[in-house]
């Protein structure tokens, strides 16, 4: 959409004039976000999907932290983006620029306020789950976009043959046992943190949540573990996150020893998926995502030891062994 035409939708949205619009950092998705000049509190949204009204008014009665949406606007049908509203501005100190481990504990407890209620049933998304079938379509693109797209490993027939089998078999792992409702993009950039007193618990509020929807009990957990855009701090690798899915584990009737191949798979699933995200972005020129994509690398290079003692002679139900293929492009 060309610059006039978003000032004067700006204005249109907020009722007043705007001077100019300054452009927030590039989401991976459609959405694009704007901060009107002078600032007033609110941020113009522009993408291809509506605003996510029904999930932030869910999570708001339950009492999390979620932005105001309003001035919701059609745009038509035509190119360009065809949805635009308001969304409140919050700021911009997002945990992937401050990573301090009492905001990771106050996600957490956010997280259970909505993570064992099922969506309402009138909900748009309450028949939505992260299944295998999703889980599969997802590492095809991996394979197309980051493998051989971004990584060029040329694969013989018999070699995509082995690494979809293997994506199949990690697809199903990933996606069963108990489930809970997931925000199905939880990581550091979907999540601000709030200015409190540093003697009070940290708040935080919930970005990107329209995609709410059940799934793997750990799904979120284990986005939250292998967050590509920023190193978690040490509290929460080796306290936080481990005792979290001791909790819920044992809180499904799960051991620890099936929690443990249940998160390690869904993890692999989740950073693997994420993988054919900076793929395709890497190929569209996005060097914005270099970093992201090598932290990842190491994450999905550390999950794939994990998994090895649960295959075949090891605990629970996990894929086999690695395929070759995906081995190498994992490599430094």
């Amino acid at each position: 959409m060309p610059e006039p035409e978003l000032l004067a939708l700006a204005s249109s949205l907020l009722g007043s004039p705007v001077a100019s619009l300054e452009p927030l950092t590039a989401e991976a998705g459609d959405r694009r976000y704007l901060r009107p000049q002078p600032e007033c509190g609110w941020l113009v949204v522009v993408a291809d999907s509506p605003p996510p009204l029904p999930t932030t008014a869910w999570l708001a009665r339950l009492g999390l932290r979620v932005p105001k949406v309003r001035s919701p606007r059609r745009l038509g049908d035509g190119p360009g983006p065809r949805h635009a509203w308001l969304v409140e501005d919050l700021g911009d100190e997002l945990l992937a620029r401050r990573p301090d481990p009492r905001s990771w504990a106050a996600v957490l407890a956010g997280w259970e306020r909505f993570a064992f209620r099922p969506l309402p049933e009138d909900h748009p998304r309450a028949a939505a789950r992260l299944d295998a079938p999703l889980f599969r379509r997802e590492l095809r693109k991996t394979v197309e976009r980051w493998l051989v797209g971004h990584r060029r490993f040329g694969l013989t027939a018999a070699a995509r043959a082995e690494v979809e089998a293997w994506c199949d078999a990690l697809s199903a792992a990933a996606a069963s046992g108990p489930e809970a409702t997931q925000h199905r993009d939880l990581h550091s950039r979907n999540l601000v943190h709030l200015h409190v007193p540093a003697t009070t618990a940290a708040e935080v509020a919930w970005l990107d949540h329209q995609d709410l929807q059940r799934g793997p009990l750990f799904y979120d957990l284990a986005s939250l573990a292998t967050d590509a855009y920023v190193d978690l701090p040490t509290e929460v690798v080796e306290r936080l996150l481990p005792d979290a899915r001791d909790a819920w584990a044992a809180s499904h009737g799960l051991d620890p020893a099936e929690a443990e191949v249940r998160y390690h798979t869904v993890a692999l699933q989740r950073v693997l998926k994420a993988l054919g995200t900076f793929g395709d972005l890497l190929g569209r020129g996005r060097r914005e995502y270099v970093a992201a994509e090598a932290r990842a690398r190491r994450l999905a290079r550390e999950l794939c030891a994990a998994v090895r003692p649960h295959g075949p002679g090891g605990r629970g139900r996990a894929p086999g062994p690695v395929p070759t293929a995906f081995e190498e492009a994992l490599a430094p």
